[in-house]
């Protein structure tokens, strides 16, 4: 997504006044800015996947919990700093206000997918805006921010790590271990939007 798109995302009723049926329709989105977080990834958290390390937020990726829970691969299991945007706009709190055992938020699953339903909401909201039908689908905010992190001078290893990706090479492919999250958090509190989010 350029920067205008997502003005134009982050720039509506939903945004501006909390204006929304469902709390997903508000948090997703922001969700796959900040994490990079595939759209079924964010869909399966469960209040238990939020956790604190060092002092710092995170949440853990991966297939358990549900037996129809899943990841797209070993890779894909991962903790992903919560970032500073993100708790200002009240994340931890709606983490709070759940249950524990439930999932973050109420979804069906439509064929065993929780992202079914958000994901057809996405394409119709992002259609109504003016973004092309096709492209430029929820999985672009993987992209936007690995091109966001890239360009700020973020170590590709951390890039990787952040999105599930598997290493390269032998140094972090076959004998690193993950890198720990208060050192991503650093990564990742240097991705920025010129959004005015209402806090």
């Amino acid at each position: 997504f350029t920067d205008e798109d997502l003005g134009l995302i982050f720039g509506t009723a939903i945004y501006k006044d909390k204006s929304y049926e469902h709390d997903w329709q508000y948090w997703l989105p922001l969700l796959g800015l900040y994490t990079g977080a595939r759209l079924e990834e964010l869909c399966q958290l469960k209040v238990e996947d939020f956790h604190v390390s060092d002092g710092c937020h995170y949440l853990a990726i991966h297939g358990e919990g549900d037996p129809e829970n899943r990841v797209k691969t070993a890779c894909s299991i991962r903790k992903i700093p919560v970032h500073n945007e993100l708790i200002k706009c009240g994340l931890l709190d709606v983490v709070n206000r759940r249950p524990r055992g439930a999932f973050l938020f109420d979804l069906r699953r439509v064929n065993t997918n929780l992202g079914h339903v958000p994901s057809k909401w996405f394409g119709g909201y992002k259609a109504s805006l003016g973004l092309p039908k096709g492209t430029k689908v929820f999985h672009s905010f993987r992209h936007t921010m690995r091109d966001k992190l890239t360009l700020n001078g973020v170590a590709n290893e951390h890039i990787r790590e952040i999105l599930g990706h598997e290493q390269i090479g032998e140094t972090f492919g076959r004998y690193g271990s993950s890198i720990p999250v208060a050192i991503l958090a650093e990564s990742l509190e240097k991705l920025s939007f010129s959004l005015e989010l209402n806090n």
